[in-house]
């Protein structure tokens, strides 16, 4: 399964346009997963999504995008998994969350045209697809190895 081209495809199908526009719960809705926000730890069942709301927003949003790639890559728990096959699912759910959060067509318009300036757009990049620092810095570190190979 292409990650990039689903979501690309489910965005540009909703008019989704810019980062402000990126709404999880229309992903969720999209894949028939409930999602609900309680004041509990992150859980994740087959068809329902737990997400902490105690977290700060865009630490929700980053499970949320977490959770829903574990739902749509893969079936079944982890928990009698071998941890290389749990390490393989986790990074997939990772990569999954990244593209679903900052798309690489939308992550495109704001990248300034030298890439030296790239790790000093970190915070601002974060702060426009509302996700944390150390996301955005795992983000573009993708999207510089996509552009090396």
């Amino acid at each position: 399964m292409n990650i990039e081209k689903l979501l690309t495809n489910l965005y540009r199908t909703n008019n989704i346009r810019y980062p402000h526009e990126i709404q999880l719960d229309l992903i969720a809705d999209n894949f028939h997963l409930t999602v609900l926000r309680l004041p509990i730890d992150a859980v994740a069942g087959s068809k329902l999504i737990i997400i902490d709301s105690r977290k700060p927003l865009q630490v929700q949003r980053e499970q949320l995008a977490h959770e829903i790639g574990h739902r749509v890559l893969h079936n079944g728990s982890q928990t009698e998994m071998h941890p290389l096959f749990r390490k393989l699912q986790e990074n997939q759910t990772q990569i999954f969350a990244m593209l679903a959060l900052a798309p690489t067509y939308m992550l495109l318009n704001f990248l300034p045209e030298s890439p030296q300036y790239l790790e000093h757009q970190t915070a601002w990049l974060a702060e426009i697809f509302r996700v944390t620092y150390e996301f955005m810095e795992r983000r573009l570190q993708l999207f510089e190895r996509s552009r090396i190979s």
